[in-house]
């Protein structure tokens, strides 16, 4: 999740390497809106910081699940937000491990939001920021989940690429992977109330 400046390794971060499955699992938003075909689960909120390093900031990347309510078939994607000073970035695609390959894909979403940008009197950058999201297999998902272990923060790796060379790295926890995983699971089988010991099924 922690966002990388070029290939170096970001410092541990205690928080997110006492998350668990359950824990990201039990923090997943579901958007169920009945007007829509497709039904949203998201670890957006499961754990998020800022983190600033040359020029850019950059919230946690996340995980979404989009299901299709008429036919149950679920999408899977990763998404990111950042700002950073200008002049705009032009990421257009994603590196990715997938087993002993590098695979390649383009992005999905490469919004730019609104620019800030100073008079010109006072000579200063533009403030940019840009959403960006790309899809991701579920075979692929589940080796990064099947990577948790108890204690630590490191993260399955990704590369968004700029047209210009200012490539940047990010990173999702196997623990977040996981959390996704299981939270579908619930929304595909509901958990069945329990019935209390003698309870009696009351007439209409």
């Amino acid at each position: 999740m922690a966002i990388l400046p070029g290939v170096a390794h970001a410092g541990a971060d205690k928080r997110l390497a006492a998350m668990t499955p359950e824990r990201f699992r039990v923090a997943a938003s579901t958007i169920d809106d009945p007007l829509e075909f497709e039904t949203i689960i998201s670890t957006e909120r499961g754990h998020r910081r800022e983190k600033a390093m040359k020029g850019l900031i950059g919230n946690d990347a996340y995980l979404r699940a989009v299901i299709d309510k008429r036919s149950g078939a679920t999408r899977y994607e990763i998404w990111q937000e950042i700002r950073y000073f200008g002049p705009r970035r032009a990421y257009q695609s994603v590196h990715f491990e997938a087993g002993e390959n590098v695979e390649r894909r383009p992005l999905s979403v490469a919004r730019h939001g609104a620019d800030l940008c100073p008079e010109p009197e006072t000579n200063g950058d533009c403030v940019m920021t840009k959403t960006m999201a790309f899809p991701i297999e579920e075979t692929v998902l589940r080796s990064v989940a099947a990577r948790y272990r108890s204690g630590t923060a490191d993260g399955w790796k990704f590369k968004f690429k700029d047209g210009t060379g200012r490539d940047m790295v990010s990173s999702i926890a196997p623990a977040e992977a996981a959390g996704l995983l299981l939270a579908v699971d619930d929304y595909r089988t509901p958990a069945v109330p329990r019935r209390e010991p003698g309870a009696r099924d009351q007439a209409g």
